[in-house]
């Protein structure tokens, strides 16, 4: 029986190209093995389709859904194949019949505005990225009900959250009534990103770096080994990450974006994935996602202006930093037996947009020399930070701070320099990937 048909449309375009359809969309389960069907035919141009299967024109909700397979959560190309999707109900839907009221609906997002939420599978090689990634409208579709468990957090996979800052106008840096900021590096100013773009849920784990990392790459042991698999992956240095000879933000936007080793974390990263170019996010990617659509210390609106400096709720309930071992809340004997240490990534509480560890665990490392910001009045696109650094010691911006450090110094705005081949026990990286 054909079944009535949705697409989703395009939010954006950040380059022009034809918007994917889906038609003939149709329905059959096997009476044997109760295996349900769908087939659809994808035109116009590539996309991401997502099965959703209704009752009276009524979702039966995404945690139902889990378990289907084959043309669907990642990109499909157009063309005039066929395309399948499986689902077994009797497994992700039990207790239920498909009644006549039943219908599948196939919703199609396009390649340069994907689902929220991206997932690379990296137990095994890829030939390529159709294969490797994997796109989800909500945490509820993945395999595993939610992202905050080991299958993210170890060599398995990678969690990708999208973050909305297409052409949003926001104020970068802190307020002067703020406590503990540095005058001279966080002026307030006016920015704007043109593009969406996704950023690591996790800050990257041990075993994900060894994972990604040709084993000939010069590493110096990590501090924290106790269950080191989730935690991450400090002891790192920003030439490292990159490759000893990679560059930022050099002389155009994709030479910096190509002066990624080959035999670097994200160098094997990229190759895994088609291509794609992952990379350390620029300074204003980082606090915009931070900051989760809010202006002040603390992501929940809470302004450093006043009382008390060592006890502040949100950061209690968020981040990993001294003196704040908190609960082990995912039972994964999170720590060791001092506080000066990190946890493992998503003990605590992520913030509104989902991203897990963005204040304290460790400094996180981004692209740009550490210098103070174009203070100009018009709003800037896309800051890629100073051409060269301020001094000849080559000093990069590390940010959210870290375990070892006191509530007032893990600020959204908070800024910290290091040498960008130090090797250091309190920082780490996530990793960003620009939807342009």
């Amino acid at each position: 029986m054909k079944l009535s048909l949705m697409c989703a449309s395009a939010l954006y375009a950040s380059v022009a190209c034809a918007v994917p359809s889906v038609s003939d969309v149709h329905y059959y389960q096997n009476p044997s093995s109760k295996i349900v069907t769908v087939t659809y035919k994808l035109s116009g141009d590539a996309g991401i389709p997502i099965l959703d299967i209704c009752t009276n024109d009524v979702s039966i909700g995404w945690e139902n859904l889990r378990g289907v397979y084959g043309d669907v959560h990642k990109l499909v190309q157009a063309g005039s194949t066929e395309n399948t999707i499986y689902w077994n109900p009797v497994k992700h839907w039990p207790g239920h019949s498909l009644a006549s009221n039943v219908k599948a609906v196939v919703r199609v997002w396009p390649k340069n505005n994907p689902p929220d939420i991206m997932v690379v599978n990296c137990e095994r090689q890829y030939e390529c990225r159709d294969d490797a990634i994997q796109y989800f409208v909500s945490e509820k579709q993945l395999p595993e009900g939610t992202v905050n468990c080991p299958a993210y957090k170890t060599a398995a996979k990678m969690a990708f959250r999208k973050i909305p800052a297409a052409g949003i106008v926001w104020r970068m840096g802190s307020p002067t009534s703020e406590k503990k900021r540095d005058a001279a590096l966080e002026t307030l100013h006016k920015v704007r990103l043109t593009s969406n773009y996704y950023l690591g849920v996790f800050e990257v784990t041990q075993s994900q770096y060894e994972r990604f990392t040709d084993s000939s790459v010069f590493r110096k042991d990590v501090y924290f080994p106790v269950d080191g698999q989730m935690r991450p992956r400090e002891n790192i240095a920003w030439t490292v990450v990159r490759g000893g000879n990679s560059v930022w933000p050099g002389t155009t936007r994709e030479a910096a974006y190509n002066s990624v080793s080959e035999t670097c974390f994200l160098g094997g990263l990229r190759a895994h994935t088609g291509g794609l170019k992952f990379d350390l996010p620029t300074e204003a990617q980082w606090e915009f996602a931070c900051r989760a659509g809010t202006g002040t210390a603390f992501p929940d609106g809470t302004s450093l202006v006043s009382g008390s400096e060592t006890s502040w709720p949100y950061l209690e309930a968020h981040a990993r930093y001294k003196n704040n071992s908190g609960t082990d809340s995912t039972s994964l004997n999170s720590f060791v037996s001092t506080n000066d240490a990190t946890a493992i990534v998503g003990t605590y509480l992520p913030n509104r947009w989902g991203l897990y560890d963005m204040l304290g665990n460790v400094c996180e490392m981004t692209l740009d020399w550490c210098v103070a910001y174009d203070t100009s009045d018009e709003v800037i696109d896309d800051p890629f930070g100073a051409e060269a650094p301020s001094d000849v010691n080559n000093m990069r911006t590390m940010r959210g701070g870290a375990y070892l450090h006191g509530p007032g110094d893990i600020r959204c705005a908070d800024r910290y320099a290091v040498k960008q081949g130090q090797l250091t026990r309190h920082i780490g990286f996530r990793v960003c990937l620009p939807l342009d």
